[in-house]
């Protein structure tokens, strides 16, 4: 579920600098005329500094570029002052939530008691949203649920308890028939967002449990591609996702201009300068293949016209792909959908509210806050969970170390610059077995 691009880290979505960082080799930074480098390949982030507070995009008065591992300055007028390097306890810092075995074992007994509630084995799934570290269903999880229903074993019935923004549609493809071939009778749990990719999970279930707040979505795919359009003063692996149905209705505006062929040519040869054709390629076969997708999951218990309406709202007529999906307009367009009992929604609830304290989903992520530390800084995230009953708990977990350095221009002596250098040394699924 979690590559380091596909489910792991989302390249657009963060701030961090991916590079490899060689910690045997200098750590002074060095330049090549364009982006700033430690020896040893790891990127840096320039921020300026007053006093060791990290300003916003700009430092005031000054109109110095930062924010973005390209320097807009060149790095060769930097000059470092201090390399801080300090591991005492105020500047070696462990920036992690600790999960405890006892808060493990707590949610493990969470799903115990949704597993006799609902008379099936359970499986919790969630990738998270927090924002700068978001994560998106990947191939990678595949295996990972392997192992979890092999232990669970063929059983009557299976309830996924999902919680997603989205992610790979091939890899949600995959996860519901792989659930299917373990269970005859297969349900989705949905305590909160369960969006695009989740939506497709939820279009293979028998039914969907929905809280009050729990949201579907489109499942017009966006591709994510590293031949994709690069984000302006991004990290330079990060690209836009191409939305699939938003390239479709630029080339419907188009076609509605009645300019005719060439008219039309023009417009698409302008598009492939800015998207690659092998982008562009991609997008419309995606376009069919999730079309195919939807119909085929939904064909063995909604009837044929009913399907199409709602492939076709999912697909293309329900808007942008954010639009979301509450339990009552699911309802309304055929989904067998459920509501959450009052048994059911506390012990949810608390699920939800475990994964968010440990996943931090409600603070936002920013890298220029390590920078505020003025250290050397340790990091621990949990990114992703797949847990059950029988088979414990496998974590995506992010962990590594940033340093910075401070400079100063000499065209601006006053003015101190911070360069942020993120060494990542794990970023891969962990199981969990005890204190973490």
């Amino acid at each position: 579920m979690v590559q380091p691009n596909s489910c792991g880290l989302s390249p657009h979505g963060s701030e961090w600098c991916r590079a490899a960082a060689n910690r045997e080799k200098s750590r002074v930074p060095q330049s090549d005329g364009h982006a700033c480098r430690w020896r040893g390949g790891a990127s840096l982030r320039i921020a300026p500094v007053d006093g060791g507070a990290v300003h916003g995009q700009r430092a005031q008065g000054q109109g110095l570029a930062v924010a973005g591992p390209r320097c807009r300055r060149r790095a060769d007028s930097l000059q470092p002052v201090e390399l801080r390097q300090s591991v005492n306890l105020q500047s070696s810092l462990k920036h992690r939530k600790r999960l405890s075995m006892s808060d493990l074992k707590t949610r493990t007994e969470l799903l115990r008691q949704i597993e006799e509630g609902r008379g099936s084995k359970v499986v919790l799934y969630a990738t998270g949203d927090r924002r700068g570290l978001e994560t998106r269903i990947g191939q990678d999880v595949i295996d990972l649920f392997v192992d979890h229903l092999d232990e669970i074993g063929p059983v009557p019935k299976i309830s996924l308890v999902l919680y997603t923004s989205g992610g790979s549609t091939s890899a949600a493809w995959n996860l519901v028939n792989l659930i299917r071939m373990f269970c005859d009778d297969f349900e989705v749990i949905a305590p909160g967002k369960c969006m695009s990719a989740g939506t497709i999970i939820c279009l293979g279930a028998d039914r969907i449990v929905m809280t009050k707040q729990a949201t579907l979505g489109p499942i017009d795919p966006t591709l994510h591609h590293s031949l994709g359009p690069p984000i302006p003063g991004a990290n330079p692996d990060a690209r836009v996702g191409v939305s699939v149905e938003e390239v479709n209705g630029y080339l419907d505006a188009i076609r509605a201009c009645n300019g005719g062929a060439d008219y039309e040519g023009k417009a698409l040869l302008d598009l492939s300068n800015k998207v690659h054709p092998l982008v562009l390629g991609q997008i419309f076969r995606s376009r069919q293949q999730i079309r195919d997708f939807a119909h085929r999951l939904l064909k063995d218990r909604i009837d044929e016209s009913k399907a199409g309406r709602i492939v076709e709202f999912l697909c293309s007529e329900s808007g942008s792909h954010d639009y979301t999906i509450n339990r009552r307009e699911a309802s309304a367009l055929g989904l067998p959908i459920d509501k959450c009992s009052e048994t059911l929604y506390p012990t949810l609830s608390a699920v939800t509210r475990s994964l968010s304290e440990q996943m931090q989903l409600r603070e936002p992520f920013q890298m220029n806050a390590f920078a505020a530390s003025a250290g050397t800084v340790d990091y621990e995230f949990t990114r992703a969970v797949v847990e059950s009953v029988d088979h414990g708990a496998h974590h995506f977990v992010s962990t590594g170390r940033v340093e910075t350095a401070e400079f100063v221009s000499p065209e601006h002596p006053s003015i101190k610059q911070t360069a942020i250098r993120d060494d990542r040394t794990f970023d891969a699924w962990r199981k969990i077995d005890g204190d973490s």
